[in-house]
């Protein structure tokens, strides 16, 4: 893992430092707001990542301590925890690529085009990352036998990591729809909102869910607290948009009626 990281850097640079690179870097001009802007625009990613480094260590803990005796939970866990892995590769990517573009036409004042971005975005959940999630639940038995050579000899552990699979894949669009969310508020300055919501899908949902649930249900309750856990923190932004939009449409009103009254006052003619 080190080496190849290293070699990937030497590459990178030797590219940008060579006259082949059309962009060129320097220090000249670097002042204090150029680094708070960096140091802003990084945050969000750099808030994901840590939550992304504690989430799995407590989730660990958690697993570890339903039944100390038994490796099961962590097997089953180390099974969903490579396919999500493969999964969430394409969809860091593809919200990327969308933050890029939501960045570039809110700054650009293109609002028109900022929402087609975010309809297109919305739409692409709906019918690629649920059919995408159907075809890995039907397909959950068979991806499961890949990471144990032996699933006929231990059905528990077996059946668990399917359920494990199972209930992942349906959090998928949930997943996608948070990150969406959290790439949007990014992209317009609400850096805040956004450092919350990455949390929360990331690390605080997830851990909360998983750790009430598994006073339920054991290893099975553990694993449902994947798909709560992002549903949960779904439900929340959506509530948060139409109260959001509620007040907006009553302030928007009150700025009406404050216009009516002023012509009615002065403009009587």
């Amino acid at each position: 893992t080190a080496i190849s990281h290293i070699v990937s850097a030497i590459i990178t640079c030797s590219f940008f430092l060579s006259k082949k690179s059309t962009i060129k870097f320097t220090l000249k001009g670097l002042n204090d707001v150029k680094i708070w802007n960096i140091i802003k625009n990084g945050l969000p990613r750099a808030v994901t990542m840590l939550s992304r480094t504690i989430g799995p260590i407590l989730l660990n803990i958690i697993v570890i301590n339903i039944d100390i005796s038994s490796s099961s939970g962590m097997t089953a866990l180390s099974v969903q925890r490579s396919i999500s892995f493969c999964v969430a590769s394409i969809g860091w990517g593809i919200c990327g690529t969308v933050l890029m573009l939501e960045e570039m036409n809110y700054n650009n004042k293109n609002m028109s085009e900022l929402k087609s971005v975010i309809s297109y975005a919305l739409k692409s959940i709906l019918f690629y990352v649920v059919t995408l999630s159907i075809v890995l639940f039907i397909c959950s038995p068979y991806i499961a036998r890949i990471f144990l050579p032996n699933w006929n000899e231990d059905k528990n552990l077996y059946d668990l990591s399917i359920t494990s699979l199972r209930y992942y894949v349906l959090s998928l669009p949930f997943i996608a729809l948070n990150i969406s969310f959290a790439s949007y508020v990014q992209s317009v300055g609400k850096i805040q909102i956004a450092n919350l919501v990455n949390v929360f899908v990331e690390c605080v949902s997830l851990v909360v869910a998983c750790f009430i649930l598994t006073k339920i249900r054991s290893y099975y309750g553990f694993f449902a607290g994947f798909f709560v856990g992002e549903a949960g923190v779904s439900l929340c932004l959506v509530i948060y948009v139409i109260i959001n939009k509620l007040i907006h449409k009553k302030e928007k009103y009150k700025k009406r009626s404050l216009t009516l009254l002023f012509f009615d006052k002065y403009m009587f003619f």
